[in-house]
Formats: C-alpha cells, structure tokens, sequence
C-alpha cells in the first residue's frame, strides 16, 4: 500500500461497517474505501491490529486517532 494521505469523508459519504478489520485484506480495504471518500466503523478481535488500521487510517486524513471497538467485547 501506498502512504499517500486520505481527505476527510464528507458527511453524506456512504458509511461502511468492517468487521474483522484488524489488519490483513480487510485492514487494506479500510485504507481504500476511506480513500474513495468512506466513513468507517471498524472491529475485529485483535485490538492492537484494529488499533493500528485506524491509527494508518486517521495518519493518513492526518487526525488524531479515534475510538475503535473490539467484536464480542
């Protein structure tokens, strides 16, 4: 994956819910559909990989990270 940055979604953009967004093909989907101009809402249940997609998500719109969930949690 590329480090370009990502704008901030506007707020009619479509929201996509993520589950198992921890890393792998679903973290690097994360990265495009924020960059095709997505909201997000992200869980998984490995809380340091989903920590580290949003904190990858949020570096790149270059805001502070925010809240992420855990799944079954």
């Amino acid at each position: 994956m590329t480090d370009s940055p990502i704008s901030r979604p506007r707020a009619n953009a479509p929201v996509s819910l993520l589950t198992g967004a921890s890393g792998g093909i679903v973290g690097a989907l994360a990265v495009l559909l924020a960059r095709a101009g997505h909201r997000l809402v992200l869980t998984g249940l490995d809380q340091p990989g989903l920590d580290a997609v949003a904190a990858d998500v949020h570096r790149r719109r270059r805001l502070a990270p925010g809240a992420a969930g855990r799944d079954g949690g």
